[in-house]
């Protein structure tokens, strides 16, 4: 019989794939390998001469940034609360810090708030308030030094890169896409995902957005070129305790699982995967009050879904939309 821990990871497999979805029809001389890594399980298609060395270079990745695996430089540097880290390691996390000062709702020094919620305990619980209290004050990235390649956590502070790692994944292999002459690749974390180059066919990529309420269906499709896409959804990971639902995205407000009227969120960019993971989790936190200004920008484009089985959407993307549930319309 399987274990809890086994049946978790099993049944994580299968809603991370959900989350996000492509239509890839391979061309000849592409494969498609699909294996668990950085929490999630990973699809990648590629040219055959270079698609074990792209898996090589993720799961070099997960070594440094997973903070599951106690050998990882994250997971030393929590422990230890000082460690010198590799180049990438301290790249990412000097960009994270960039980001939270442009949007505060997310900060990567919210570990100590996510090992409390343990969402993906066998038997989570909630923490007592005190508890909550405590972890919040070492929230901030003001909490990490960075010199050189030497790190130092202040305050308590823990790291965790559930927010970035994925995209921050994403740029590196786009970059390794672009140094192979690759032609045309696709690699998705589930909620985040590259899609690189062009089709033979001529054909569009089609990506397909999730239904939150049920994984197995699917609300609405759309056309892209190339792209970094991501999504984000307290229906991802979750536990429920007295018929509520306490999700894995953390209200840095509060201190405890976002409680957001978006169900989902999908962020598109052309040239940045870290952004698209970022600001998934951002606007989500944010919610329908507060999407205006997202919709609103030009330098990526954004797809939301609400409790109210509405679609808020950025302009430039409307078009390129095909709704697939009669239970959804746009906003």
């Amino acid at each position: 019989m399987k274990s809890r821990k086994a049946l978790w990871i099993i049944a994580l497999i299968i809603v991370m794939a959900a989350v996000l979805s492509f239509y890839f029809f391979a061309d000849d001389g592409i494969l498609t390998k699909q294996f668990f890594c950085m929490d999630t399980s990973v699809k990648l298609s590629a040219s055959n001469d270079n698609i074990d060395k792209y898996a090589r270079i993720i799961k070099k990745l997960d070594k440094s940034l997973s903070a599951y695996s106690s050998k990882s430089e994250i997971s030393k540097l929590n422990k230890n609360g000082n460690a010198k880290l590799s180049d990438l390691t301290v790249d990412l996390l000097k960009k994270a810090k960039a980001l939270t000062a442009d949007y505060p709702q997310v900060d990567i020094t919210a570990g100590a708030l996510t090992e409390l919620w343990n969402i993906n305990s066998d038997k989570p619980k909630l923490p007592k308030d005190s508890y909550i209290q405590s972890a919040l004050k070492t929230v901030g990235s003001d909490n990490i030094a960075i010199k050189g390649n030497y790190v130092t956590l202040k305050n308590g502070a823990k790291i965790d890169l559930g927010s970035c790692a994925k995209g921050y994944a994403l740029d590196l292999l786009f970059d390794e896409f672009e140094k192979s002459d690759e032609k045309c690749a696709v690699l998705s974390f589930g909620s985040s995902t590259l899609l690189y180059g062009e089709k033979s066919d001529g054909k569009p990529f089609v990506t397909a957005v999730s239904n939150p309420d049920d994984s197995n269906s699917q609300v609405l499709e759309f056309k892209s070129g190339q792209c970094f896409v991501s999504t984000s959804g307290g229906y991802e990971r979750f536990f429920e305790i007295d018929g509520k639902r306490y999700c894995h995205i953390i209200d840095l407000k509060t201190g405890s699982p976002a409680e957001s009227d978006l169900t989902s969120v999908t962020v598109i960019s052309k040239d940045n995967g870290l952004l698209t993971d970022f600001l998934s989790t951002c606007i989500f936190i944010d919610g329908v009050d507060n999407i205006e200004k997202y919709l609103n920008d030009n330098s990526y484009e954004v797809i939301a879904l609400g409790k109210d089985k509405k679609i808020y959407c950025s302009k430039s993307i409307k078009d390129k939309i095909k709704i697939t549930n009669d239970n959804y319309s746009f906003k």
